[in-house]
Formats: C-alpha cells, sequence, structure tokens
C-alpha cells in the first residue's frame, strides 16, 4: 500500500512538473503525450495492487481518462457545436491532468483506509434473499414487456429519426425514459446473481435488456453501462467462465459484437439526422467530450468566487434549478436558448466535473476539493465492494445506486442534486446495515 501511495504522490509532482513546463514552452504535443502516459501509469499502478478499486471506479476513470485523450484535439482547434467556439491551445491536458489526479489520490487514499477499517454488512436470511431476487427478476421481465407495449403503440426513435431525450419528451409517456434508466441500473442485479448462482437465465435477461434499451434508441452510453454494470460483479468476485470454445470461434464472435456495435453506433448517428455524415457525427461527439473542460477554463484563474455565489450556484440553496448546477456553468459558456432547450428535456452537456471546482475555487482551491470529493467518492467504491461481496440484495442494490448517482453528478458537476432526498435515503440505508467488527 505504501508503494501505491508513494506513486500517487510522484505521478501528482510529474503533473506540477508537466504544467510549469506546458506554461513555458511550444512542445505542446510531447506534454500532453506525457500528461496522458502519467495517468495512465497511475492507473496501471494502482492495478497491479488493488485491482477491484479499479473494476469499481472503472467508469469513472474511464470518463476521466477519454475525456483527457480527447481534450488533446482540442488544443489543434475544433469547432465546438454546443458552446459556438472554435477551440485554441489553451495547456488544457497538462491542467486536466493535475485536477483528475488529486481526484485519484483522495479516492486511493480513502480506499485503503476503509478497506483496513473492521467494516462489515448484516447479511439476510437465505429465504429473504432469494424472495427478493425473484422480486427483482419479475421487475425486469415486467419492465421490458411494458417498453415494448410503448414502442407498438408509439413508434420508437429510430423511426422519426430523433434522440431518445426528445422520444420520451414530445412522442412517448417521459415514465418510459425512467424504465429505461432502471433496467440499465438491473444489469448489476443480473451480473451479482449471475456471479453467485452461474444460473444462465440471468445471461438470458441481460440480454433482452440489451435488445430491449437499443429498441428504445439507448446509443453508446447506454450500452457501455450496461456492459459495465453487468460485467462488475463477475470483475470483483474474480468468476471464471468454464467455457470451453476454439480460438476460431472466439475471433467469430468477437467480430460480431463488434460489428453489431458499430453498426447499431452508425444507424444511430445517421438516423438522429440525415444530412450529415455519421462518421462526421461520431468525431464531433467525442470532440464535445471535453467542451466545458475547456469552456470553464477560459472563465477560471486561481481566485475563488464570491460566498453567495458558490452558496447559491454552485451549492444551489435558494436558487431555482434552471439558475444553479450545470445549467448555470451552461448558460456561462453557451446561448441562453439552447441551454432553455436542454433544460427542458432535463439533459446537459458532457463532463463538467472537476472543473467546475476550478470554476468556482480557482486552480488550486478546485485541486484540493477534488481531493476531498474524491476521498468521499473513494468511501462510495468501498461500500460497493463490501455489496458485491455480503449476501444482502438490498444493500448491494442501494449502495451501487448510491454509487453511481454520486458519480452522475460528479461527471456533470452537478453538486445541487447531492442535497436530495435521494442521496439522504441512500446514506440511512447503508449505515442500517453497516456495522463494526
Amino acid at each position: 500500500m505504501q508503494k501505491i501511495l508513494l506513486s500517487s504522490v510522484f505521478s501528482l509532482f510529474l503533473s506540477l512538473v508537466t504544467l510549469v513546463f506546458a506554461l513555458n514552452t511550444s512542445l505542446n504535443i510531447l506534454v500532453c503525450l506525457f500528461s496522458i502516459f502519467i495517468f495512465l501509469f497511475m492507473l496501471f499502478s494502482v492495478y497491479r495492487n488493488i485491482p477491484e478499486l479499479i473494476y469499481i471506479s472503472g467508469y469513472m476513470l474511464m470518463a476521466m481518462t477519454t475525456t483527457l485523450i480527447i481534450s488533446i484535439f482540442l488544443e489543434y482547434g475544433v469547432f465546438l457545436i454546443e458552446i459556438g467556439q472554435q477551440s485554441y491551445s489553451i495547456d488544457l491536458p497538462s491542467k486536466a491532468l493535475l485536477q483528475l489526479l488529486m481526484f485519484f489520490l483522495g479516492m486511493l487514499i480513502s480506499y485503503v483506509f476503509f478497506k483496513k477499517s473492521t467494516l462489515r454488512v448484516l447479511n439476510l436470511s437465505q429465504l429473504s434473499n432469494f424472495l427478493l431476487n425473484k422480486l427483482l427478476i419479475t421487475t425486469i421481465i415486467i419492465f421490458i414487456s411494458v417498453l415494448l407495449i410503448i414502442a407498438l403503440k408509439y413508434g420508437v426513435p429510430f423511426k422519426y429519426g430523433i434522440h431518445r431525450n426528445d422520444y420520451w419528451a414530445f412522442y412517448a409517456p417521459s415514465w418510459g425514459g425512467v424504465l429505461v434508466y432502471l433496467l440499465i441500473q438491473l444489469n448489476f442485479i443480473l451480473g451479482l446473481l449471475y456471479s453467485q448462482e452461474k444460473n444462465k437465465i440471468y445471461i438470458f435477461l441481460y440480454l433482452s435488456v440489451i435488445a430491449c434499451i437499443i429498441l428504445m434508441g439507448e446509443r453508446m452510453t447506454g450500452l457501455v453501462y450496461s456492459v459495465f454494470f453487468f460485467s462488475l460483479p463477475l470483475l470483483v468476485n474474480k468468476l471464471k467462465f468454464n467455457i470451453k470454445i476454439s480460438l476460431y470461434k472466439k475471433i467469430i464472435i468477437s467480430l460480431l459484437v463488434i460489428l453489431l456495435l458499430g453498426f447499431t453506433l452508425y444507424k444511430n448517428f445517421s438516423n438522429v439526422d440525415a444530412n450529415s455524415d455519421p462518421k462526421e457525427s461520431i468525431l464531433m461527439r467525442a470532440s464535445l467530450q471535453p467542451q466545458m473542460w475547456w469552456g470553464l477554463d477560459l472563465l477560471s484563474n486561481n481566485s475563488p468566487k464570491d460566498l453567495d455565489l458558490i452558496i447559491k450556484k454552485y451549492l444551489g440553496f435558494g436558487e431555482l434549478e434552471r439558475e444553479s448546477g450545470t445549467y448555470y456553468l451552461m448558460d456561462q459558456v453557451s446561448s441562453k436558448s439552447l441551454v432553455d432547450a436542454r433544460f427542458e428535456t432535463k439533459s446537459k452537456f458532457t463532463m463538467s466535473g472537476f472543473f467546475n471546482n476550478v470554476f468556482y475555487f480557482g486552480y488550486w482551491g478546485g485541486a484540493f476539493l477534488n481531493l476531498i470529493w474524491g476521498a468521499f467518492f473513494g468511501f462510495l467504491c468501498y461500500l460497493l465492494y463490501l455489496g458485491i461481496k455480503c449476501k444482502n440484495i438490498v444493500y448491494s442494490f442501494v449502495s451501487f445506486k448510491f454509487l453511481y448517482k454520486i458519480q452522475a453528478l460528479f461527471l456533470v458537476g452537478a453538486i445541487t442534486d447531492f442535497f436530495t432526498i435521494g442521496t439522504l435515503f441512500f446514506s440511512l440505508i447503508c449505515i442500517f446495515f453497516l456495522r463494526l467488527k
């Protein structure tokens, strides 16, 4: 553990050196690549010693890594449609590296600390777990059936050539989108049950969920979440598949899966805008991943904002949803009409996280706050680790929901959503089932 912490501190030191070098050199591409190398080195070092932490925080780390990599393209000029600006070099990868490493360091220290503690989960009886398992499976089947009925009655997003958010806002009942969202999360339960019972019925239900959400307009995000949620318990529980398949068949199956996902992605983007090249749409979508980092960095400096602004806009106290949180940040970099349209469909720009703290608290204050939030996220990672290992399906699902609720608001920079009944509810249930040995 000491070696991991030392490598983390060393990586942080290298990020500071890289940032100073980036601000005083014209060798931008080399600095960008070195920034990515430092972050990947840090992830690899931790994976060798605490692989389950990388698995549990995998989606968060994937979002951080991909956004860091894509930010390189913004250094060389990309037109960002949503904020209506042509990007230019501002040493974004080097600045982002410092914020990401601070968050990761906080997460690592917290996870290691709590793993050495005597926290455990109160298990349910075998009968209670059995009944709850069957209830959840029945719920999944009902959700799939209801969504198929909606598809038959109202059509599907592909039919109208629209985004799923517009489909649920203007064509089909809005609560149908909630069912899709819950189905994606229930893939975690299917993976957990399969890792415990090895029953192939869970594989069949999982594939049924995938087919259903694709039909209802989910694209890359929903599919990646579904694969990750199902695989997470299998990876943490170190499940080994005793399936004898020849190398030839493995290659064929892998190619078919890649082709299916690629075709689905291509058709999704081609149906959204028939006049645009789907390949260009995919590249343009990728370039929007770090757009909020770029836009917020232009408006940031070393000084924190006024306390009144932080309380109202950052925390959301005494302010309307439309005027605070992520929507306030979107207002700073984009047109009011576009943000109003996004608010109507309850959608937000991608990835305001980490740099929302920089915007409000300055570069160094933001880095410290990212460290604190990272420590809290590391604690939630440990709670989910206990949830995967325990025999309590209620705690398992609640700890999972809690982690991914917080992860989602961290990534979009919606700290205002932290202070909700849902957060209190998840916290109380976790506290109720946790014990000290």
